[in-house]
């Protein structure tokens, strides 16, 4: 559960006032990519914690670490780019900058007007088909949530499906469990990724992940990345 009892105290004005600073900003650095991409991002509950704070004291800038910034490059967010991100009851809009975000205000319209919920959104939608055997150590709850990977991820997910045997299971690097691990998905627990139109359950496993359904020679790739086309 989120908690970010700062977020309530910050009225709508002292959210606007941001947005005044940052309309009379100058300039744009080279280099970057200055657009407003249709993407929402869900926040994990320590990057929450740190808008919220700076939100109450009136600040502009968040500072964001090397993994929370890669993980926003992973997903094709540029430094440059605006998006909507949502605390609490506030649809913001934020900018990446090189060294995290810069909070610019309110945003316009509604996170259902965005064409991507990155990387997660919340569903009570379960899609399971089977479960693995219990194994001291893990917790085997089913998250309520639905995932997106970037497409290194989906390719990875590809190429095991593809194979004549598929077994489902996905391999992940120690950045990529702990996005799992911000996002409060432990081993053993099984949720929903949204892949290519269809969504499938998975099992997070101590290597990485398992296809508890899913469907052989499925198409792949959806999620624009740096190295394929835009948003």
């Amino acid at each position: 559960m989120l908690t970010l009892k700062n977020i309530s105290m910050v009225s709508i004005f002292t959210i606007a006032s941001l947005l005044t600073v940052a309309t009379v900003q100058a300039g744009n650095s080279s280099g970057h990519d200055h657009r407003a991409i249709p993407v929402s991002w869900t926040f994990d509950p320590a990057v929450q914690a740190k808008i919220g704070k700076n939100l109450s004291q009136g600040n502009q800038a968040v500072g964001l670490s090397i993994f929370e910034q890669s993980a926003l490059f992973r997903y094709g967010i540029q430094v440059g780019n605006s998006f909507k991100t949502k605390i609490r009851n506030h649809t913001l809009l934020v900018t990446r900058t090189t060294t995290g975000l810069r909070i610019e205000g309110p945003a316009g319209g509604h996170l259902d007007e965005v064409r991507w919920d990155l990387p997660m959104r919340v569903t009570s939608n379960v899609i399971q088909s089977s479960m693995e055997g219990s194994h001291p150590g893990h917790e085997h709850v089913h998250k309520g949530i639905e995932w997106i990977f970037p497409l290194s991820i989906e390719q990875k997910i590809a190429n095991n499906l593809n194979k004549q045997d598929a077994s489902g299971a996905i391999g992940l690097n120690y950045r990529e469990q702990k996005l799992l691990e911000r996002y409060g998905i432990r081993l053993g627990n099984t949720f929903n990724a949204k892949l290519n139109g269809m969504t499938f359950t998975l099992l997070r496993t101590t290597m990485g992940m398992k296809i508890l359904k899913h469907v052989q020679k499925m198409p792949m790739a959806s999620i624009p990345s740096t190295n394929t086309a835009r948003y």
